[in-house]
């Protein structure tokens, strides 16, 4: 199965909000084995819409549309999905019900573009939205599955999770579909590890493509294969060890894996850092899920500003953390300090880059060998 995802507003392609949604709905369908070919977004123009329906259906078996089915003049998805596949749009009662419910609970006055969120074309299948008021539809066309969603993404997930997780965990896999595996390298130029793995794999004769990707400091290495051929297995566990000099892990959630398990036992962190420019505390905040961000406790102190939080960090509490990061002339120094450990790691800065790239490689080294991720503290 091939699925494509359109976005519909004009507040995506004019660069006003960020598209989420056909980043989020990718990562769902591959943890199901299904290949996302498509990401358009259109503008809210009928004529550009169609087209892009059009694109999707000679493309693929799955669309999901993204947006226009709230109240407004300016959200007319649902006409243009009627236009596209000839059915008439008709009132769903059970939808408007809904509707009522949940404007009546609100205290707010029926409108008519609150109506017009309950005409669903013919035949197609209302999906709740729990966390909003328009209902998405699920309808086939052809040969194309169509599910019609709101914008909003936590109405995505709510949608997702009550009505379209099921329904795409049951559908038939395409036994030709190649399987990903992935490699994180550290200290290593993305060109040198491009020509090494495609060196190494033009010995084996499986079905494979090749992909790479900069994650500062890291260069991930992607092997689209053929995981039912005898030669796979043993191929990818040689490719590994022939990388083991710059490999660190498959995915970044490995990485910081070790690091997250240990901070589920700390309430607070103190940063003190001399080194990063602010690199240290964005790390930090990209790394920690959105359950540790709610309890943890935060002081940061850029540079001058160390001494002054250094006397207030109570390192008796055994809650708490302490981590300070400096740097004198090539090496730079992380000392870290809680109830269950101190240690210091010195990690030399790399001579042959610079800037951003030198100090996340710093802290990456760092991290890795801080908390049991075989990897070198040297470069």
């Amino acid at each position: 199965m091939r699925a494509a995802i359109i976005t519909i507003g004009t507040e995506i392609t004019s660069g006003q909000i960020f598209d989420r949604n056909s980043r989020w709905i990718s990562q769902k369908l591959e943890n199901l084995d299904i290949q996302t070919v498509l990401h358009v977004s259109v503008p809210d123009q009928t004529e550009l819409m169609l087209a892009a329906f059009q694109f999707a259906e000679d493309n693929g078996e799955l669309l999901f549309i993204c947006g226009g089915l709230g109240p407004t003049s300016d959200d007319f998805t649902r006409d243009a999905i009627s236009e596209f596949t000839g059915r008439l749009l008709q009132t769903d009662a059970p939808s408007m019900a809904i509707i009522e419910e949940k404007l009546n609970r609100r205290a707010l006055t029926i409108m008519a573009g609150h109506r017009r969120q309950a005409l669903l074309p013919q035949g197609a299948l209302a999906l709740d939205n729990e966390y909003g008021v328009a209902p998405g539809f699920y309808m086939e066309h052809g040969k194309i599955k169509i599910w019609a969603l709101p914008g909003p993404p936590k109405e995505i997930e709510a949608i997702w999770d009550k009505h379209i997780a099921t329904h795409l965990h049951h559908l038939p896999k395409d036994p030709q579909r190649l399987k990903l595996k992935t490699w994180l390298c550290l200290n290593i130029v993305e060109s040198e590890i491009a020509r090494i793995t495609e060196e190494f794999f033009t010995n084996y004769d499986f079905k494979k493509q090749f992909g790479y990707r900069i994650q500062l400091p890291y260069v991930e290495v992607k092997l689209w294969y053929d995981d039912k051929h005898s030669q796979a297995a043993p191929a990818l566990a040689a490719f590994t060890e022939t990388i083991k000099e710059s490999f660190v892990a498959s995915t970044t959630a490995e990485v910081y894996r070790p690091f997250l398990d240990f901070l589920k036992n700390i309430d607070e962190i103190v940063l003190i850092d001399h080194f990063s420019e602010g690199l240290y505390l964005q790390r930090l905040q990209e790394i920690l899920p959105p359950e540790l961000q709610k309890t943890l406790q935060l002081k940061y102190s850029l540079g001058i500003h160390a001494d002054a939080v250094t006397a207030s960090a109570d390192l008796k509490n055994k809650k708490q953390l302490f981590l300070e990061i400096k740097a004198q002339e090539k090496e730079a120094c992380w000392q870290m300090i809680s109830a269950d450990k101190s240690q210091k790691i010195s990690v030399t800065i790399p001579t042959r880059r610079s800037g951003q790239y030198a100090k996340l490689y710093v802290l990456e080294k760092m991290l890795l060998s801080a908390f049991s991720i075989d990897a070198k503290t040297s470069s």
